[in-house]
């Protein structure tokens, strides 16, 4: 009988050697998410005074290498890649630097993580991804998507295109359709969001994130892409197992827009026009006034300058477009912490050598430590070229 006990014990030791070596080679490998807000290894760990850790948000999407040597590269996207040891505690187990986290399911390209705290139990998902040739390096790859004007059809509806504009300064113009509640009618949306290329290994990823010290970002998302070329790019769609395809549009020349626009306009502002929602409180308590008088704005080759008399310029930076319809301001946000260009855009609806006509998405005037702190202007601007 004893004999017998050994061997089963014996028997039952291999067999879950094993399975964890059946797991760990599963785990072991490059994995993601596509949506990355709220997801374990998009969120990291810090360490406090106890030496204990805990799970905090992270705002930047991240890669995971579990290497063969029990060490995790968690590469930090916009961020410095940090390194923990890893190993499996059991078949259904992984451990992370004294963290526990259950397998609730493992395969081929997919891996579902729960991980248990005082309060709570949270589940997190990852993809593995595929292994593709893309000859392009990570320069190369982020100028093709620079030199052009892109779109893409709007899978939710089908019948609208989405046009894409990447930037030099990590941030990317969404342009589509919407009803506009502040114009009561359906129009053109312009969205800022940032963007960024990473090659690693074999894997190549075009991934967004909200960047909360510029205030630019409403997500955090990653996808692989699977081909790309002066013309087109593709990204996979993991969730709905598919590719999503882009294509370039026509060549543009913003040339003559960028020439015309240069000089001083002046535009009326008064509340028979359109202010849009705002905070009527701040209103009432004297922190935001709608304003009613002459805007006036200077645009040089080098600066865009906003102006209300007897106060202080609000002064930007500035471009257009590829496709000469957006009027794109930039601004430093360094003054408390080390931030980066927080982007604002206008809508450009006409331009003449007499006349500009804009809608802005952004309609304050700020005015520092006075009171109020901000003016409201109309959001339809209608310049006039003065001398």
């Amino acid at each position: 009988m004893k004999k017998l006990a050994f061997a089963y014990i014996i028997i039952s030791l291999i067999t879950c050697s094993c399975q964890n070596k059946n797991v760990q080679d599963k785990l072991e490998g490059v994995w993601f998410s596509e949506q990355n807000s709220l997801n374990l290894f998009s969120i990291g760990f810090q360490k406090f005074e106890s030496d204990s850790f805990r799970i905090f948000p992270q705002i930047f999407p991240v890669l995971y290498d579990f290497k063969n040597d029990g060490v995790l590269l968690m590469k930090n996207l916009e961020r410095k890649d940090t390194t923990f040891q890893w190993f499996m505690k059991s078949d259904t187990v992984i451990t992370i630097n004294n963290l526990d986290f259950h397998i609730k399911l493992i395969g081929n390209d997919s891996l579902k993580l729960t991980y248990r705290d005082k309060n709570d139990i949270s589940e997190f998902s990852f993809i593995k991804p595929r292994k593709l040739k893309i000859k392009e390096n990570e320069n190369e790859i982020k100028n093709i998507l620079l030199s052009n004007v892109w779109s893409v059809t709007d899978t939710s509806s089908g019948s609208f295109e989405k046009h894409f504009e990447y930037l030099d300064n990590k941030t990317v113009i969404y342009r589509d359709k919407f009803f506009d509640h502040k114009l009561n009618k359906i129009t053109d949306n312009i969205q800022v969001e940032t963007w960024g290329v990473t090659k690693y290994k074999e894997y190549v990823f075009l991934y967004n994130y909200m960047n909360i010290k510029i205030g630019i970002g409403n997500w955090n998302s990653m996808r692989q892409i699977s081909q790309i070329n002066d013309s087109t790019y593709s990204l996979i769609d993991s969730y709905n197992k598919t590719e999503i395809n882009y294509r370039r549009k026509e060549n543009y020349s913003n040339k003559e827009t960028t020439e015309r626009i240069l000089g001083n306009w002046k535009s009326k502002n008064n509340l028979d026009q359109i202010y849009g929602p705002y905070n009527i409180n701040a209103v009432k308590q004297g922190r935001m006034k709608l304003f009613e008088g002459d805007l006036e704005l200077h645009i040089s080759a080098n600066k865009l300058t906003f102006l209300i008399k007897d106060y202080n310029p609000n002064e930007y930076n500035w471009q257009i477009s590829k496709d000469s319809k957006t009027l794109i301001i930039e601004s430093e946000w360094n003054e408390y912490w080390p931030g980066g260009i927080h982007v604002e855009c206008a809508d450009i609806l006409e331009l003449t050598d007499k006349k500009l006509k804009i809608r802005l998405f952004n309609n304050f005037y700020f005015l520092e430590n006075l009171k109020p702190q901000m003016y409201i202007l109309n959001i339809i601007q209608e310049f006039e070229r003065i001398e």
